[in-house]
């Protein structure tokens, strides 16, 4: 879990090529050992200890990462610009309450970014919490869940597949329904939809 140094590429064409943050195409094959691939976009998180990668997503202009922070005992944002690979925005989201599995999602237009993962109610409790980004990542507000299974029942932890936005204006995924706290070989998963807000 010490990662300090993340390597970001992408394809887009299935995997038969594969570019840096720049859209150069990188000589295959990748290394992909401890020391990295020196063509890759590299991003130099902040060193500390027990950091581990939470999600990822790559938008037209930025990265954006979100990870645990072990030695902060919270999770953390960073927005990258996606060219050159360089930190435009580092924050600790203590107030949120979001826990280690999170994911993104961005609507269609881009103007709207959301994280999307479990969040503590009580000891051994949890619930799914969504928090909402109109400013590319720039500051984070709750929306609140519609769906009553997902806010009432406190067995769910870690959404465990990316979320997608459906036409409707919905957020689709995947969670583990816990069925007891100390029993994590008794789980069943959970398809969920909720509605949104009304994008003003």
């Amino acid at each position: 879990y010490q990662r300090i140094r993340v390597q970001y590429t992408y394809s887009d064409d299935s995997g038969r090529t594969w570019n840096n943050a720049a859209g150069k195409k990188l000589p295959l094959p990748l290394r992909a050992d401890t020391t990295g691939d020196e063509n890759a976009t590299t991003i130099n998180l902040p060193s500390e200890r027990g950091v581990s990668i939470s999600s990822l997503l790559a938008t037209a202009s930025h990265v954006h990462v979100a990870y645990w922070s072990t030695s902060a005992n919270c999770l953390k944002y960073v927005r990258l610009n996606r060219a050159t690979g360089s930190i435009e925005k580092n924050v600790a989201l203590k107030e949120n309450g979001l826990l280690m599995h999170t994911s993104f999602v961005e609507d269609a237009a881009g103007q709207r970014l959301f994280l999307l993962g479990e969040k503590q109610r009580a000891a051994g409790s949890f619930v799914i919490g969504l928090q909402m980004s109109t400013d590319a990542g720039d500051t984070w507000t709750p929306v609140p869940v519609d769906n009553p299974r997902l806010s009432q029942h406190g067995g769910y932890f870690a959404t465990t597949s990316y979320p997608s936005l459906t036409a409707d204006g919905a957020i689709m995924g995947m969670t583990t329904d816990f069925k007891k706290p100390d029993q994590r070989s008794d789980v069943d998963p959970v398809w969920f939809k909720f509605q949104l807000p009304v994008k003003p």
